[in-house]
């Protein structure tokens, strides 16, 4: 069965029941000629929307004198030396209320002959079911539509503009939240088997702050050191532009049965403490003293360069000076009495 199809009174195309999708292939007249995908007005998998299809098939009997036929679900232009033709796309259909969603979906746009798909121009590269019910309703019929694979392409056909919503795998392993009392735990562990013999105090806010954690030593690793283990397990981040916090990504750890488990800390800021050994700072001053004949001052700027024990110390400000010091009285690179 076919039928003839030509514009309506406002200059439109309607095709009887319109597919979700369609590829578009184009051909010559003579009888090598073999139909060929029109990759510089299709989108990157060949295809465009129904509604694109349609606004493309006006245009084409608006703009030359031909044909539309409108075969077994297929739409073919025909004019004097070349024809178009348009066939449903298979396992895609138009988007419904009915549809599973998955949880998250990575995003992608592009526009109709660019050839690949891209995050450049997308405000954001990842979202979820409520946010893409949210922006599909913004289209409606063959302007989304939505393939057996999950993925669905949401096409602007006057726009030209289309996005990919491709679904995020759920993940294989346990879900987890911890609060503030069970990551101070968990690093308390962490800290002693990373720095055995190393005391530390890891302590959990109170009331208002109790996400916030205190983390507090004396001697031994550096901050460095010991922030780059406990970092990670800071839940969120200060935005000066919001004035509020930001979660960060959840973590993948090795549960105690050796099994992955995803753990999303809800704390928030970590404050660190390194204090020195007892004598350690008292032993630095009378050391400087000693070398420079001069009293000590924490913001004097420019102090005195000295060496000792075959070590220079030096610094923009008397402090900087004196930490360096105290990191080599503390390393056992230089003996003080």
């Amino acid at each position: 069965m076919h039928a003839l199809i030509t514009l309506d009174t406002d200059g439109h195309v309607s095709i009887p029941g319109r597919a979700a999708r369609y590829t578009l292939e184009s051909k010559g007249s003579h009888e090598s000629d073999t139909w060929e995908i029109l990759e510089q007005i299709t989108l990157p998998d060949g295809t465009l929307a129904g509604s694109t299809s349609e606004l493309l098939a006006g245009l084409m009997l608006t703009d030359i004198e031909g044909i539309a036929v409108l075969e077994d679900g297929v739409l073919t232009v025909s004019e004097t030396g070349r024809a178009f033709r348009f066939s449903p796309a298979e396992e895609w259909e138009a988007l419904t209320p009915a549809h599973t969603m998955a949880a998250r979906y990575t995003v992608e746009g592009t526009h109709p002959g660019r050839g690949t798909w891209s995050t450049k121009n997308v405000q954001k590269t990842e979202v979820t079911a409520a946010e893409v019910r949210s922006l599909t309703e913004q289209s409606t019929g063959g302007d989304v539509a939505v393939h057996g694979s999950g993925v669905i392409i949401v096409e602007a056909a006057r726009v030209g503009f289309a996005l990919r919503l491709t679904p995020v795998p759920e993940p294989t392993y346990r879900q987890e939240q911890w609060d503030s009392r069970k990551v101070a735990k968990y690093l308390r562990t962490e800290l002693r088997r990373t720095f055995p013999g190393q005391t530390f105090s890891v302590r959990c806010g109170r009331g208002s702050d109790a996400d916030y954690l205190s983390i507090a030593w004396t001697g031994g690793p550096s901050r460095a050191e010991v922030e780059a283990l406990c970092d990670p397990w800071q839940g969120a981040d200060f935005d000066g532009m919001t004035d509020g916090m930001n979660q960060r990504e959840p973590l993948l750890i090795v549960g105690a049965g050796g099994e992955p488990v995803e753990v999303r800390p809800l704390t928030d800021l970590f404050d660190y403490t390194r204090s020195r050994p007892d004598g350690v700072l008292e032993q630095a001053k009378a050391l400087i003293s000693q070398e420079t004949s001069a009293g000590w001052d924490a913001h004097f700027n420019n102090p005195r360069t000295f060496t000792f024990q075959g070590e220079t110390f030096s610094g923009i400000t008397g402090w900087e000076r004196l930490n360096k010091v105290m990191d080599a009285i503390e390393g056992g690179r230089i003996a003080v009495s």
